[in-house]
C-alpha cells in the first residue's frame, strides 16, 4: 500500500486505510473519528500538502505512538484494484 501511495518502499508503524468514500462520507468518517478522541495530525498534514485532498493522519491520545493514515482512492483504476 505505501508503494503505491508515496512511490517507495517504506516500513513505518502506523494503520493505513484505502477507502472509496464520497465527500459526505469523508466528512462523516473524520467527525465520527473526532467523537472517539482521534484528531487529524496537522503537523503532518502542513508537511505533505499535497496529501490533502487524498489522505489524512490521525493521532489518538491512547495511542500517540501509532497514527492512523487513512487513504482515499484517486481514480478509478485504484477503485476497481480495490
Amino acid at each position: 500500500m505505501a508503494l503505491g501511495a508515496w512511490g517507495r518502499i517504506r516500513s513505518t508503524k502506523d494503520i493505513d486505510f484505502l477507502m472509496v468514500a464520497e465527500e459526505s462520507q469523508r466528512t462523516r468518517l473524520v467527525n465520527s473519528l473526532n467523537e472517539k478522541g482521534f484528531k487529524v495530525d496537522r503537523n503532518w498534514l502542513d508537511q505533505n500538502p499535497l496529501a490533502a485532498d487524498r489522505a489524512n493522519r490521525f493521532l489518538h491520545p491512547s495511542f500517540q505512538s501509532i497514527p492512523l493514515d487513512i487513504l482515499f482512492v484517486a481514480d478509478k483504476q485504484e477503485e476497481e484494484t480495490l
